[in-house]
């Protein structure tokens, strides 16, 4: 595959709806779809991570800059996400600016441009 995107995805519904209905459709177009569901908790003593739901923004944070980081070095790579929109909570990016939006396609360019604002450095 020429090209990949990293997917960033709240949960297991979401993984899978990537891996059963997108990455057919894209593999014919030379495009490698690889989603990555969130981490939500480490749990060192019994060496086990917890994966899925998005109940802090600050908890998928950490996994956005991991792919933003390897996209940054392999410009074949682009990083995307697919978050559960109905139950976003209310440290994401622009979270209460966009409740002024009455339009629901208004409000999910605003949040995915709020959150593109805050997760990729300014250079």
């Amino acid at each position: 595959m020429s090209v990949r995107v990293h997917i960033v995805a709240e949960g297991q519904t979401e993984t899978n709806f990537v891996k059963t209905t997108l990455v057919p459709y894209f593999s014919c177009l030379d495009i490698a779809l690889i989603p990555y569901t969130v981490v939500t908790k480490n749990d060192k003593k019994a060496g086990r991570q917890y994966k899925g739901g998005m109940s802090r923004y600050a908890k998928v944070r950490g996994d956005i800059s991991k792919c933003l980081a390897y996209a940054k070095k392999d410009r074949t790579v682009y990083v995307s996400t697919i978050f559960d929109f109905y139950r976003l909570p209310d440290d994401f990016p622009g979270y209460y600016d966009a409740k002024k939006c009455n339009d629901p396609y208004s409000k999910v360019k605003f949040l995915g441009k709020s959150l593109k604002d805050e997760a990729v450095p300014k250079n």
